[in-house]
């Protein structure tokens, strides 16, 4: 940035996050002039992209798919304000119209989030050599002349103040416990929490039943502990989306495109997680007992007499299995 005298930094959400690890806390880059994140952004990307940037520079945040292009965009300066931690991708740009739709392709009411479909007369024809592929998603925009939609797999919502807003990929709306969660939603509340520079929400299996787990990158002398992850979360999460398993990580794994390898993270359970307790080694026979049972079907060791249960990942199943068992 600095040799080449970069102006305009284009590069995915993710590995912008890895380039600001590494950038040296009191420098800066007067001729960069705008950032273009691809992906979607959070309030403290934005916090910590503007300490490098002059006082003119502008962030992009935008929606665009390889099917229909660019189709919103928002300019940010640095005395923009977002009352969430998640942050709009703008207007629709050019021709480009946006429908929020229902499970039936029906326009849902205001505020509401549904799938994104894009409709304009600049839509990819279809995927090549994959005619299979191409009728489903592709259809005629019986309101505009001309104009096609695209069913982009996306889930969004039009906000009060007219910006488009990306929630999360469809596909990624999964159900755990009876409960239908949206990831995208967690991840959003994760990257609100002070000392969280990068998180990722993955569904994954442990002692018999699903959960979710919240693979993180911190900051600080002193990251936040299980429990205060939590307390926090839990201020603005429903229960059942809160995860059972905080996983730190170094750095995000990252493929060649530089989107998170989600492949790649480690298995949840084994090691003890980051509590805000020492462990506590039993003290009595039952004490000993009662730790193996919880070591057992919880998949952690080791485990101390004070340690809270729901912090070494246990919820409603386990806590029947360990009643059980004692």
């Amino acid at each position: 940035l600095e040799d080449e005298g970069v102006t305009v930094l284009h590069a995915q959400a993710s590995l912008l996050r890895k380039i600001l690890e590494v950038m040296e806390p009191t420098r800066s880059y007067p001729r960069l002039r705008m950032v273009i994140p691809s992906g979607r952004i959070y309030r403290s990307d934005l916090a910590r992209l503007f300490k490098y940037l002059p006082d003119d520079a502008l962030v992009v945040s935008r929606y665009a798919s390889t099917e229909a292009l660019l189709v919103s965009r928002l300019y940010i300066d640095r005395h923009a304000q977002f009352e969430d931690g998640a942050i709009p991708v703008g207007r629709p740009v050019g021709d480009k119209q946006v429908i929020v739709a229902g499970p039936n392709g029906e326009p849902v009411a205001a505020g509401q989030a549904g799938e994104l479909l894009v409709s304009s007369q600049f839509l990819s024809p279809g995927y090549w050599k994959a005619p299979q592929d191409s009728s489903s998603p592709f259809e005629a925009d019986p309101e505009r002349t001309g104009c096609r939609r695209f069913r982009t797999g996306d889930y969004g919502r039009i906000r009060d103040d007219g910006n488009l807003e990306f929630v999360g990929r469809v596909d990624d709306r999964v159900k755990v416990r009876g409960y239908r969660i949206e990831l995208e939603e967690v991840v959003t509340a994760l990257h609100a929490l002070p000392g969280v520079k990068d998180a990722v929400i993955t569904v994954v299996e442990h002692a018999g039943s699903d959960h979710l787990a919240a693979y993180l990158v911190t900051s600080g002398e002193r990251p936040p502990g299980v429990s205060e992850l939590r307390d926090e979360l839990g201020k603005v999460l429903a229960p059942y989306m809160i995860p059972s398993f905080f996983v730190p990580l170094e750095a995000m794994p990252l493929k060649g495109n530089g989107k998170i390898d989600t492949e790649s993270l480690p298995p949840v359970g084994g090691a003890r997680p980051l509590l805000d307790q020492e462990v506590v080694a039993p003290r009595t026979e039952a004490e000993a007992a009662i730790s193996e049972i919880w070591e057992d079907v919880l998949g952690v060791s080791p485990i101390g007499v004070n340690d809270p249960f729901l912090d070494l990942g246990g919820d409603s199943l386990s806590a029947i299995k360990v009643i059980g068992r004692v």
